[in-house]
């Protein structure tokens, strides 16, 4: 398959995906404050009440995983990485080891197994991670997404101030090309990204996140 093909298949499939995943992902934050208007009524509601409908939140927020599971997978082999850990910045052997043990074999396993605080926890929990440590490399996660950005680019674009797709899909390519130019660190890449690399970059977190 030629690169241009290739490129075309990548972006089509994340067009497909980006808006459903952003939809659900709101549908997760409304979940999510649903379950703190529980917990701060808990008085006005009685324990059987409250048991019941934080019950529902529960099992709302497991269908939403399944559903966010089931849109990366679509992704899965034409542009979503997956395999390697270690292309996450700070996850080394050890710690990928730590991750397959818990059931995480590639980065797909981990997007998709780390969707809320909830499965975070969880997954904290299972492998021994703190679970800060795993949303950090949640975000990092989220930018090997990005076409182009490898481990060494993931570095500088953080030096940048760029952490995250969504931070990344709002920058303005020719102003984060200068900074990330005057960037002087020994883990730099060689060489400095171009314009156009960062054009790229900036459209491909946009597709991802269905803008």
């Amino acid at each position: 398959m030629t690169t241009p093909t290739r490129e075309n298949i990548q972006k089509a499939a994340y067009a497909a995906v980006g808006a459903p995943v952003a939809a659900v992902k709101s549908l997760y934050e409304r979940m999510s404050d649903l379950r703190d208007i529980v917990r701060s009524s808990r008085q006005e509601l009685g324990d059987d009440l409250t048991q019941e409908l934080a019950s529902w939140v529960d099992q709302g927020e497991e269908v939403i995983e399944q559903t966010m599971s089931r849109l990366r997978s679509r992704v899965v082999g034409v542009g979503l990485p997956d395999a390697d850990l270690t292309r996450i910045n700070g996850v080394g052997p050890s710690y990928a080891e730590r991750l397959q043990t818990a059931g995480v074999e590639s980065i797909a396993d981990f997007v998709s197994g780390t969707s809320s605080s909830r499965s975070i926890t969880k997954l904290a929990e299972i492998s021994g991670v703190s679970a800060g440590t795993i949303a950090s490399w949640r975000e990092q996660a989220e930018l090997t997404r990005v076409d182009g950005v490898g481990g060494s680019y993931q570095t500088l674009l953080r030096r940048a101030g760029v952490w995250t797709v969504q931070e990344l899909s709002v920058e303005d390519p020719e102003a984060l090309t200068r900074r990330l130019g005057e960037i002087d660190a020994p883990d730099a890449p060689d060489q400095t990204p171009s314009i156009y690399q960062v054009r790229h970059w900036v459209h491909s977190a946009n597709v991802l996140l269905g803008g």
